[in-house]
């Protein structure tokens, strides 16, 4: 019986500038070392095939990129930010792919070694250097460039050898991996549902439209009707696919299968909980007036917190301990007794009124009547 798993496609292209290669030994061999590891790295989240477009340096890569991965058909793009690049380069690439694209904010390392930059003494090789970890700088343009032309994207912030950041590059594979599966199976619909029953009936329309399914009608008179077509040489042919599989294997699959499942169940649950936990303590420390929202939740025990049994009542607690010992993390409650020119208090004279007509005399107005 043969066995078929769906296999993401990934797209993938470095960005860079060609003016930089001639001027800067060396650093188009880094940043494609760099590439090279990052393809690596999906191939490693297993069943995944990786669609390489290179580095896009120039328009007529962009072009050359945009056609490979459309015509592949990607089912998601990550855009590695090697170095600075001009964003009209970027544009035309996830203009002409037709989906997600993931820009990748990744620094060879956790911090730029400044001491070997200073050591190197030659102002081009330290500025080529500079560049080998200049990601972060293209970022904020190709975001602007996107936004201003309605394209969905969304940022993945770390360095090569950052887990967390790998976590969420493994996270959108995965979801890659559900949509290809998603567009590719056949859903069979049996029957019709009861009928008034508004609330649970299936969109085929929007089913169909948003993952590509192809969806297969079926009546429970039809089903009948094969069932009674069905011959014994019928039956021992779809047996016989069965012959050779090993039944234990497969129900150890299976078992695995069903707890990696419980376990990221319970991984996402923990993540949530500690979500809403974190979304109370931010709100809490609003409402009592904290000035610097990471300030005052580092001055609180929140291992402690988190363990708590009455939550809500020990964060006010927590907070209010905090604000004793250190209040100037906090908003003042008294009214501010230094009132300025204009407020006008007393229902007298204006005293700001002298400087209002200054300006307006400076700006060629005429007097306020």
């Amino acid at each position: 019986m043969e066995h078929t798993t769906t296999r993401a496609r990934i797209g993938l292209f470095a960005t860079g500038l060609d003016t930089y290669w001639n001027q800067f030994e060396g650093l188009r061999d880094h940043l494609n070392a760099y590439r090279a590891e990052i393809v690596a790295g999906i191939e490693r989240t297993g069943n995944v095939e990786v669609v390489d477009g290179g580095m896009v340096d120039s328009p007529e890569k962009a072009l050359s990129a945009a056609s490979l991965l459309a015509r592949r058909e990607v089912d998601l793009v990550f855009l590695y930010v090697a170095t600075y690049c001009l964003s009209s380069t970027i544009l035309p690439v996830a203009q002409r792919i037709g989906c997600p694209v993931i820009v990748l904010n990744l620094q060879p390392s956790a911090a730029i070694d400044y001491r070997k930059i200073n050591a190197l003494g030659d102002r081009g090789r330290m500025t080529g250097m500079w560049l080998e970890n200049c990601q972060a700088c293209s970022v904020p343009e190709i975001a602007n460039v996107f936004n201003r032309a309605g394209l969905h994207y969304d940022i993945v912030t770390g360095y090569l050898k950052d887990a967390s950041a790998w976590e969420q590059i493994g996270e959108w594979v995965a979801a890659a991996k559900v949509y290809r599966g998603m567009r590719e199976n056949r859903l069979g619909i049996l029957g019709h549902y009861y009928g008034g029953m508004l609330d649970v009936y299936t969109d085929i329309t929007r089913q169909s439209a948003v993952f590509g399914t192809h969806l297969e009608m079926l009546e429970m008179c039809e089903l009948k009707r094969f069932r009674e077509q069905l011959t014994e040489d019928d039956v021992n042919a779809k047996l016989k696919e069965f012959e050779g599989v090993d039944i234990k294997d497969l129900q150890g699959q299976i078992t695995k299968l069903q707890g990696d499942l419980k376990a990221k169940d319970d991984e996402y649950a923990a993540k949530e909980a500690d979500r809403v936990f974190m979304d109370s303590i931010k709100e809490a420390v609003k409402t009592a007036g904290g000035r610097n929202e990471k300030a005052v939740i580092a001055m609180l025990d929140i291992d402690a917190l988190k363990e708590s049994k009455n939550q809500s009542a020990d964060i006010k607690k927590a907070l209010e301990d905090v604000k004793k010992s250190d209040g100037y993390l906090f908003g003042a409650n008294e009214p501010i007794n230094n009132a300025v020119g204009g407020t006008n208090i007393s229902g007298g004279a204006d005293p700001g009124a002298d400087d209002v007509s200054a300006i307006r005399a400076a700006m060629g107005l005429p007097e306020k009547k």
